[in-house]
């Protein structure tokens, strides 16, 4: 008797184990010769499509499995495609700081010697008779001697900081054939006799814009930011005529 029921537990604990493999190899994990699949697969790619040009691409799909049992899984948003004439907002965010530091120092000497032993003599009568007289100095040979020294030493120090934060809606003005989009934005206030003008132009990927349809100017390339201020202001911060002449006549 205590045989059959060692057996029997044995047997209900094979059973009770085959039923709890079952049960994980319908699991998220890899069971027997099943393996585990890439929660953060690339569909796109699995499934060999090309994204066409302007579609964003995303490389981190959430698995559907993960999805439809987790409850803490955020789906992706859908990748989303551009085309010519679509709006983004540039958000400018531009420090640069510059420093320059130089010292030169300069030392030249300079010497000549030499002696004039045959000149020719200027006679109006010899010219007049279109000859040429060598001229026999009376008084000895002509001698030159000249020398020159010089010396410089200068100094100089540049530092420049700019900073220039600002947000502007540009047009996507080509869509390229590898997806990244050309941008041209432009943008005018004018109030009385102010007037401010910001130009911006560059090239981005379209995966570098963000849910909200921005992008950061520092992913941006080739860009070009022109920033003019027409007004009073800027005439008053600009050179009189007196002192353009006395910096043209003194530069230094």
């Amino acid at each position: 008797m205590h045989k059959s029921t060692l057996l029997s537990v044995a047997i209900l604990s094979g059973v009770a184990g085959n039923t709890l493999g079952q049960e994980l190899s319908s699991s998220l994990y890899s069971t027997g010769d099943e393996f585990f699949a890439d929660p953060f697969a690339d569909e796109m790619l699995t499934e060999g499509v090309v994204p066409a040009p302007g579609m964003q691409t995303d490389d981190r799909t959430l698995s559907p499995a993960i999805a439809a049992t987790s409850f803490m899984a955020v789906t992706a948003p859908e990748p989303r495609t551009f085309a010519v004439n679509d709006l983004i907002t540039i958000i400018v965010r531009e420090d640069t700081q510059t420093t320059f530091s130089s010292s030169l120092e300069t030392e030249k000497a300079s010497e000549w010697t030499g002696e004039i032993a045959e000149f020719p003599r200027f006679n109006l009568n010899d010219l007049l008779d279109l000859t040429i007289v060598p001229n026999t100095f009376p008084n000895g040979t002509v001698k030159v001697d000249v020398s020159a020294d010089s010396n410089f030493e200068g100094e100089g120090d540049y530092e420049n900081t700019q900073s220039m934060t600002a947000r502007i809606q540009a047009t996507i003005i080509d869509v390229k054939p590898n997806g990244n989009v050309v941008l041209e934005a432009r943008k005018t206030i004018r109030s009385d006799d102010e007037q401010y003008t910001l130009v911006a132009t560059g090239i981005c990927r379209v995966d570098d814009i963000t849910v909200d349809n921005t992008v950061l100017s520092t992913e941006i390339a080739d860009l070009f930011i022109d920033k003019q201020h027409e007004g009073h202001l800027k005439k008053a911060a600009d050179k009189g005529l007196l002192t353009e002449i006395m910096d043209f006549i003194f530069p230094w």
